[in-house]
């Protein structure tokens, strides 16, 4: 099977991309970040895809702040084409903005696996490399996972999302604890790093 983690505003020119794909327009399992639950078009985008592929699509989404009332109520969703059979969200804690993670068990024939989808903080005020406050973050997803498993050795796991996992912009492939945790007790899907672009960041 095949899962995806995407974060940002999809328009036709993604939607295309992942209908023609070979690989992408088959994905079993996605996971989005900062999708506005008041403006659901991007989370729909990936919904078409998936009920193309497969004819079926079950949905968990959570929102960031589940006090929020103004503007895009973000939130992050875990798309799956196997029926959720449990669900549930795990408040983070505080660091710059609210955040929160979903989680699902899949069914998937005779076995559940369970999927987590979270945003780590990129920032705290002028902090750009909160990595004390990240952590802290990770270690509630990461219980969560770990007491899961001690209840049921044979459980299998996949964590989706975005981990803003850059430790210092003067050494950005220098895992941090976050990472180093989350690899010691998990299978890494990335064992490398590969910069893409670097944006000014307004503060």
């Amino acid at each position: 099977g095949t899962g995806a983690a995407f974060g940002g505003v999809p328009n036709g020119l993604i939607e295309d991309t992942f209908a023609e794909h070979d690989r992408l327009r088959g994905f079993d399992v996605i996971g989005l970040q900062e999708a506005c639950k008041n403006d659901r078009q991007p989370i729909e985008v990936f919904r078409r895809v998936m009920k193309r592929a497969h004819g079926k699509v079950y949905e968990h989404l959570v929102l960031a702040d589940s006090k929020a009332k103004k503007g895009c109520l973000k939130a992050q969703v875990i798309l799956s084409r196997y029926p959720i059979v449990r669900a549930g969200r795990l408040d983070l804690p505080k660091v710059g903005a609210k955040r929160s993670a979903a989680w699902v068990d899949l069914k998937i024939g005779s076995e559940t696996l369970r999927v987590y989808n979270l945003h780590l903080s990129n920032r705290h005020g002028m902090n750009l490399t909160p990595t004390r406050g990240r952590w802290a973050q990770a270690r509630v997803v990461l219980a969560h996972w770990l007491e899961a498993k001690r209840k049921d050795p044979r459980l299998r796991g996949i964590v989706l999302g975005d981990f803003n996992a850059i430790r210092s912009i003067w050494t950005p492939t220098r895992r941090g604890q976050t990472l180093a945790m989350f690899s010691y007790h998990m299978k890494p899907c990335l064992v490398g790093f590969i910069s893409t672009m670097w944006l000014p960041y307004a503060t």
